[in-house]
Order: C-alpha cells, then sequence, then structure tokens
C-alpha cells in the first residue's frame, strides 16, 4: 500500500552536503534517518516485512562503523520501492558503501601516515626544529589535507547518487498522483458532420427536396 498523504519530498543535494560540513556531520545524521523514514512510511514497507533498521543508525551514532549496517538497510529499501515503481534499481547498496568505506579508509590511512611523519622528526621540547623537519611536517599536514578532500569527493558522490534515487522516487510518485487526479478528457460525438452539411438523421424542414420551377411554356393546355 502507498499513504495517499505525501509524507516525503525532493531535496537539493548540495543544500544537505554543505548542512553536513558546516554542522560537523550532524545534519548528515539526521538526514540518513529523515529521508529513510520518509520512504518507509510513505509506501508502507513495514507491512511488507521491511525494517526500518533504527537500532542500528543509534548503535552507529555510538560507534561509527556499525552506520554502514543501517546504511545499507537504508539503500535497499529505495531501491526496492524504485524497482516497484518501474524506475530501476538506482544506486546499488554494495556501490554506496564501496563509495563511503573506500573515502574512510583514505581519509584514515592519510592521516596515520601524517602522523609517523611527524613523530618521526619530532624534536625533544625546547630543541629547535631544522629547515628538513619543517619542511616535512609541512608534507604531513599537506597529505592530511588531500586524504581529506578525497575521503569528502567519495563520500559526497556515494550521498549524490543515492539522494538522486530518492528524488526520482518521488517524482514519479507525483507524476502518479497527477495522473490519477487529473480531470477526465472530454468525450467526442460519435459522428460530427462537415461545415455546412446537414447530419442524414434532421428532420427540419430544410433537408427536404425543394419543389422545381416550371419551365418556359409549361401551363394547362
Amino acid at each position: 500500500m502507498v499513504k495517499a498523504k505525501k509524507v516525503g519530498k525532493r531535496r537539493p543535494f548540495w543544500r544537505g552536503f554543505l548542512l553536513t560540513v558546516v554542522t560537523f556531520g550532524i545534519y548528515g545524521i539526521y538526514w540518513n534517518y529523515k529521508a529513510h523514514h520518509e520512504v518507509f512510511s510513505q509506501f508502507d514497507l513495514d507491512d511488507e516485512g521491511r525494517d526500518e533498521g533504527v537500532v542500528w543508525l543509534v548503535l552507529g551514532i555510538l560507534f561509527g562503523p556499525i552506520l554502514w549496517v543501517y546504511q545499507y538497510g537504508f539503500v535497499r529499501n529505495v531501491v526496492y520501492v524504485r524497482n516497484r515503481l518501474g524506475l530501476g534499481q538506482g544506486v546499488t547498496p554494495k556501490t554506496f558503501l564501496a563509495l563511503v568505506i573506500v573515502g574512510a579508509a583514505v581519509g584514515i590511512a592519510f592521516v596515520i601516515v601524517a602522523q609517523v611523519m611527524v613523530a618521526a622528526v619530532a624534536e625533544p621540547a625546547g630543541e629547535t626544529i631544522g629547515e628538513d623537519e619543517a619542511a616535512t611536517v609541512l608534507a604531513a599536514v599537506s597529505l592530511m589535507l588531500l586524504g581529506l578532500v578525497i575521503s569528502v569527493i567519495l563520500m559526497a558522490i556515494a550521498y549524490a547518487k543515492l539522494q538522486g534515487s530518492i528524488n526520482a522516487l518521488w517524482d514519479a510518485y507525483d507524476r502518479r498522483v497527477r495522473e490519477l487526479t487529473a480531470p477526465p478528457a472530454p468525450s467526442a460525438p460519435p459522428f460530427a458532420p462537415a461545415a455546412g452539411a446537414t447530419a442524414p438523421w434532421s428532420s427540419s424542414p430544410s433537408s427536404a427536396p425543394s419543389p422545381r420551377a416550371p419551365g418556359p411554356g409549361a401551363g394547362p393546355r
């Protein structure tokens, strides 16, 4: 079943992305719940035995990697509804998680390497850092920033694909509602005579043949 009242909406990806950056990820957690809940509730997925996975979301907030379990179920439910509406699957759970996990792994790896580089040139307290050491620290900071950029790009691609899949779902829902609520088209008459012609079933006097005028020389003889 599908609820008649619409409970979800399209969302521009870039607005959500900027809000996630500004709030240091807090809006991203909210979006993960809200966007999924709207789809789950609108299409009554609970009645079909599907799981919303709120427990996994809560555990994921406490321990980050568990959030991937929630996201896997989230994307699976979106794919399920899209297939039901004939839209195709869109982004798959495997593609989404591959982008997110690789992005997180790249960011963590670059941070670890940068920390090792800094630790290798760390000087005891009170000693001056030489030019070589300073260059190494600068390289480590640059490496950390590069890892952060790559991580953000990969995760942004994943969420852009997912948001696009959800937006297409709501577009399809709106089209279906318009089809069901549009007024019926007026029916045309079974036959419409040409302009100036008289319908064969007309009984008006104008349809009767006019009397023929007498010719020259006609009359009683």
